[in-house]
């Protein structure tokens, strides 16, 4: 009886293995090398250029089945533009010549799929 118990919690793990796993496809810094540009850095604009930027959430299912999917371009938040301010701040070192930056967001979504394995 526990052989089959045993059986069915390992074919049940592997089956909805994929339906819990949550990751993001950028969760690092993947620069190479460190970005030093001369100037003072006095502003920076962060300016959302994607066409599709929606309020609208994901749609993630408690339990979800082979095909299913849902993409959405969501509003940048507060922590996201931090995020960027932060990053491209630390590209700059001081020097004489004035910078003023404009930050260009042209792709980005979240994305969920369910497959098979």
């Amino acid at each position: 009886m526990s052989r089959l118990i045993f059986s069915i919690l390992t074919i049940a793990t592997v089956i909805f293995s994929s339906c819990t796993s949550k990751y993001a496809i950028l969760d690092r810094n993947i620069e190479t090398e460190e970005i030093a540009i001369p100037g003072k850095l006095i502003a920076i604009e962060i300016v959302d250029e994607r066409s599709n930027v929606t309020s609208k959430r994901i749609k993630l299912n408690v339990l979800s089945f082979p095909g299913q999917s849902d993409k959405v371009s969501p509003i940048l938040n507060n922590e996201q533009e931090q995020l960027i301010l932060d990053q491209i701040s630390s590209y700059f070192s001081d020097g004489e010549t004035e910078v003023k930056v404009r930050c260009a967001i042209i792709g980005g979504f979240q994305e969920f799929s369910a497959h098979t394995f």
